[in-house]
Parts: structure tokens; sequence; C-alpha cells
């Protein structure tokens, strides 16, 4: 047999060979898996809560309140106290603010007249894991942990007030906007 023939020969019986996979080359391999990963979500939640109104003193329904028999008359205090509970994820940095108060579809005459006063305050019975420091911000508080907050709104008729035609309006204050955002980096401390 010719030397030609019997190379072609033996290449083809070759290629049937290994391509076929009687011989062909093998990688060895091995495996394992990563564990399993659960990771908790952090959160900012401001959740509104029980709000209190008290007529010099004494706690009264809204609507006693807002009725024509507690009409305000000189040396009169309203106080509204509105409470938010607060719950921020450890490590995440927030700011409270509170909006100034907005008054609506009262003379400004009678706005003269009266005293009003916000004030933003801890509840500290509730509030053991909660911090909280005002900023050079008015109305802004840097806040991070959990506990609750309290808006206070006053609104006093000087005792020493004697014009009655300004009495004769109502006074009417909008909702205060309160906002829990959080922020990359607490806003600077108030000073002083």
């Amino acid at each position: 047999m010719n030397k030609v023939l019997k190379g072609t020969i033996a290449a083809g019986a070759a290629v049937a060979l290994f391509g076929g996979g009687a011989g062909s080359l093998a990688y060895w391999q091995a495996s394992e898996s990563t564990d399993e990963l659960t990771l908790q979500m952090g959160h900012v939640q401001l959740m509104e809560g029980a709000k209190t109104y008290y007529l010099n003193g004494d706690e009264v329904t809204y609507e006693t309140l807002n009725s024509y028999d507690s009409r305000l008359v000189p040396g009169d205090v309203v106080t509204y106290n509105h409470r938010f509970g607060i719950d921020v994820a450890t490590g995440a940095d927030t700011v409270l603010n509170v909006a100034d108060l907005e008054f609506e579809n009262t003379p400004q005459f009678v706005l003269d007249a009266i005293e009003t006063d916000l004030t933003v305050s801890v509840v500290e019975e509730w509030s053991e894991n909660l911090t909280f420091s005002a900023t050079n911000e008015a109305r802004s508080f840097n806040v991070s942990g959990r506990g609750l907050v309290e808006v206070t709104v006053t609104v006093a008729v000087p005792a020493d007030h004697a014009d009655s035609e300004t009495m004769v309006y109502g006074i009417s204050l909008k909702p205060l906007p309160v906002t829990l955002t959080q922020v990359a980096e607490p806003l600077p401390d108030a000073v002083g």
C-alpha cells in the first residue's frame, strides 16, 4: 500500500476517533457556591400621633374649641399639641423640618393683637433611643433613632387687650407641614 494512502487512512481514523469523543481531551473541574445573602433595607418613618387641645390649661376637644361658645377673650390661651413618631434606621442621618406658622383669612390687625408661639420638643418618656438637636436653621432638627416629638402651637390674647373690634374676627391657622428627610450628613448644630 502506498505511504500516502496509509497516512490518509490513519488521519481519517484519528479524526473519526477524536471527533466522535472516543479520545477527546477532558478538563478537570471543581465547584463551590457562595452563601445566601439577605440584606435588610433601612428606613425613615414619620407617623402622625395624638393631638390635644387646651383652653387656659383645661383639655378640650377640637369641636369645643372651635364652637361659638368658646370665643376667645382677653387673657385666653389656646395650646395645641401634636405628636409625631419617628423611626430612623441605624446609621441614617435625618433632618426634621417644621414649617412656620401661617394664617389664612385672618386680618393683619388681628395677628398684630395676638401672641403666637411654635415649639418642637422631644417626648422624653417615649424617646430613650432618639437623638435630637437643634440646627442653625429655624425649626430644623438633626434626628436619629426612634421616639416621639411634639409640635406645640400657642395662641394667646393678651389680658390687657382692650380693642373689642379686633376680636370679632376668627383666627385661622393653616396646617403645618412636618417633614423628615434623610441627609448625607447632619446640619450644623445651633450656636448659643
